[in-house]
């Protein structure tokens, strides 16, 4: 799941509540906007989840596949840096058959 505003208020409920009432509660403004993360940044904790499940399992996926299973495949947002971390996480899953 990713850590967003909208996803914290479904989980905790009173949405207008919440979110006028943030500035009063400023040990737990500070730790929501720590926590808070970009879709991109999401999207890349997809792809390590992904890498390390295939890396757990010995299976050397192809970049369809691991798209698949981190839930990037044909994602807007889909941005250089997602790109960049899939690449990675192949090339590490092929650096541990050779």
């Amino acid at each position: 799941m990713r850590v967003s505003m909208t996803a914290i208020v479904n989980i905790v409920g009173y949405r207008a509540w919440f979110e006028k009432k943030l500035d009063r509660l400023p040990l737990t403004a500070e730790v929501v906007n720590k926590h808070l993360e970009s879709h991109e940044e999401y999207l890349i904790r997809r792809v390590l989840w992904a890498e390390n499940y295939y890396r757990e399992q010995g299976i050397v996926p192809s970049r369809h596949k691991l798209e698949i299973l981190a839930g990037t495949e044909n994602r807007a947002g889909k941005t250089k840096k997602v790109e960049a971390a899939i690449d990675a996480a192949l090339e590490t899953i092929n650096g541990l058959r050779s």
